[in-house]
């Protein structure tokens, strides 16, 4: 069970941190900001954080039901996430259960439902046996460890996507809105 904790704490550190940038990236936006389409055939900056709390709400809710052992590698399916997420490919379809609404969102409210979902996820990864396998996910079966590497890969993903989403904004401001970038830490890439 040490080793599960530890590998339960590093992936969510990860993520948390991405959680943390995610947040950062909207802090300097105001409500107009984040529901702007920033280019064709994109989501809205608010339509990102929606689409993030549902996906997190997802495996939240499958970290915490009671899976089945597995009768593989419970990790073997850890590289092909991470090609698929982190391959950068070409825009990948969302699940329709995962697609945000459109309409108007409040800035708090979708940072905070973030924040929410995702401690929610913290508490049933910390309880979740890693090699057990939950079955009815769009991605199809994935053992609960797996599950983890999927957060982590999906929100690098999509913290890339809101990354480019707000960098579009910034350079396409109307006249007289500055646009104030998050501080960055010392030694930060």
């Amino acid at each position: 069970m040490i080793a599960q904790e530890s590998i339960t704490h590093e992936l969510l550190e990860g993520a948390d941190e991405a959680i943390a940038q995610f947040q950062a990236l909207i802090a300097p936006l105001d409500n107009d900001d984040i529901n702007r389409i920033p280019y064709p055939d994109s989501w809205t900056a608010a339509q990102l954080f929606s689409h993030m709390t549902k996906s997190m709400d997802l495996m939240a809710n499958a970290l915490g039901t009671s899976g089945k052992p597995v009768e593989r590698d419970p990790g073997m399916r850890i590289p092909e996430l991470k090609e698929i997420f982190l391959g950068f490919s070409p825009e990948l379809k969302s699940p329709d259960t995962l697609v945000p609404e459109t309409g108007v969102f409040e800035k708090r409210a979708v940072m905070e439902d973030l924040s929410s979902s995702f401690e929610r996820l913290k508490t049933n990864a910390s309880a979740a046996n890693l090699t057990d396998g939950v079955d009815d996910l769009p991605l199809g079966p994935l053992t609960k460890l797996e599950i983890q590497h999927f957060v982590v890969y999906h929100t690098q993903r999509t913290l890339r996507q809101l990354t480019k989403s707000t960098s579009t904004m910034a350079t396409s401001r109307p006249p007289g809105r500055g646009y104030r970038w998050p501080e960055r830490r010392r030694g930060a890439g």
